[in-house]
């Protein structure tokens, strides 16, 4: 059964755009308020079984068993790029590091909620749409490929944050490259 695309169905599809990956918890959190489980569920299952969105399993790391994450496919990323009238440079569809994204769709909805939060980007949102000019705070989340940048309001100041969040531990040359082009770059 084809399904007609509402705005709640495009939100869902750029969300999954925007963060390569969410659970069925986060989309409902986002996009669903009332408390209606029949029905979000219903609607994500039409998005996916009509081949707007995909799902596949990722196990608990502690528990038993598994839980579903969700992705666009191809003919979702089609009718978001339709939407939004532009070719991307480049992103993914779907996630290469499940766990850490779903964490990136936690925290940029913890700060998208603060009123003095303005202009998030998420990482797939700047490879896609942005360019590499260093004159921006965008350019520089660009070339880096961080994982969001946003403004951010302090008293009469607006201050642009880049962040790269990291779950596991690493190395400090991992990311010594990286914190140059962060912070020592004249042209930023």
């Amino acid at each position: 059964m084809n399904i007609k695309i509402g705005s709640r169905d495009m939100d869902i599809l750029y969300d999954l755009f925007f963060f390569k990956t969410m659970t069925i918890a986060q989309i409902k959190r986002t996009h669903f308020y009332v408390d209606c489980k029949k029905y979000y569920r219903r609607r994500v299952r039409a998005l996916e079984n009509n081949g707007y969105i995909q799902s596949c399993e990722c196990r608990h790391k502690r528990k038993r068993g598994f839980f579903l994450v969700y992705s666009l496919t191809k003919k979702g990323f089609e009718v978001v790029m339709g939407a939004k009238g532009v070719v991307p440079k480049q992103c993914q569809l779907m996630s290469q590091s499940v766990k850490h994204d779903l964490v990136l769709v936690d925290l940029a909805h913890k700060i998208k909620s603060s009123p003095n939060v303005s202009n998030y980007f998420s990482e797939n949102s700047i490879q896609a749409f942005f360019g590499t000019d260093f004159s921006t705070f965008i350019g520089c989340a660009y070339i880096n490929k961080s994982d969001a940048c946003f403004e951010l309001l302090v008293g009469a100041k607006k201050l642009q944050v880049i962040f790269e969040y990291e779950r596991t531990p690493k190395v400090y040359s991992d990311y010594q490259k990286k914190l140059e082009g962060y912070y020592t770059s004249n042209k930023f």
